[in-house]
């Protein structure tokens, strides 16, 4: 009944939901269709998971809390130097200002509960604009020099993707294997989550459920939007990509792959014809 009751409301476009007792389905039905007019939602579909990638990203930290190799108590700086010093700001127009030293130390726990003040409201759109797109270090020494928004542990709210990159790249030092190795070859591949990637083959796109929104309570598939719709998402894709931590699931991502790959990679155009639609979009 929820899941009906989302679709005739337009909060989602499909769902499928499965529960399992004792080890055995007792339950298991799909609802809605992939893509607005679309044919019902078939078996196999791959669903885009979004920041629930987050909960990923503690469990291979705290994996390598229980093999002893990182603390939750440790400083950051312990593992990423840049960290030692750190300010908070605030964001004065398009330009963040630094006000004073940060009081307290940034510590690994901190990363996982949304109290660190890193890439959080105000600052998080403009420091996802300028952040660099080459590799994970990268992007988390970006933010090592970048200003809290308050100190640490002092507050709460919503990290777009800046802490929990910085906890992957502490994966990556401790456990000496890239973030996409590491959790293939220590939570998707011992845990059979074959659908389950970072980095999906055309196959799996091809199953790939189509993304929708909704506009005056009337469902759309994003990329054949109206015009109106599209300008004002255009604006937005920076922060609609970003939502997950996208350069540590694959630090060589460029802007463009992850506008492709993130938002209009569910249609059946070739690969060509995608790359050239999220080029334009992120031109517009």
């Amino acid at each position: 009944a929820r899941a009906e009751d989302d679709l005739r409301n337009c909060r989602i476009g499909c769902a499928e939901l499965l529960v399992r007792q004792d080890g055995a389905v007792v339950f298991h039905e799909r609802f809605g269709t992939n893509g607005t007019n679309g044919p019902a939602l078939p078996e196999h579909t791959v669903f885009r998971i979004a920041s629930m990638t987050k909960p990923v990203t503690a469990a291979a930290l705290l994996q390598q809390v229980d093999a002893g190799r990182v603390s939750l108590l440790d400083p950051v700086s312990k593992y990423i130097p840049g960290f030692a010093s750190l300010s908070v700001g605030h964001r004065g127009g398009e330009a963040i200002v630094r006000d004073r030293d940060a009081v307290g130390t940034l510590l690994v726990y901190q990363l996982l509960c949304h109290a660190n003040g890193i890439g959080t409201t105000p600052f998080a759109e403009l420091q996802m604009q300028k952040q660099p797109r080459d590799t994970l270090e990268n992007v988390v020494n970006f933010y090592a020099e970048q200003p809290l928004a308050f100190d640490p542990y002092t507050s709460i709210c919503y990290s777009e993707s800046a802490a929990f990159d910085t906890a992957a790249r502490i994966v990556e030092l401790v456990s000496g294997e890239s973030y996409g190795q590491y959790l293939q070859n220590h939570i998707f591949g011992p845990l059979g989550m074959t659908d389950t990637t970072f980095e999906p083959s055309e196959e799996q796109w091809n199953r790939m459920v189509a993304v929708h929104g909704c506009e005056n309570g009337k469902a759309y598939d994003v990329t054949k939007a109206p015009d109106e719709v599209m300008q004002r998402l255009r604006g937005n894709y920076i922060s609609m990509i970003f939502q997950e931590p996208m350069t540590s699931l694959d630090p060589t991502m460029r802007v463009g792959k992850q506008v492709e790959e993130s938002l209009l990679l569910h249609t059946k155009l070739s690969p060509a014809e995608r790359r050239a639609l999220a080029l334009e979009a992120m031109a517009a």
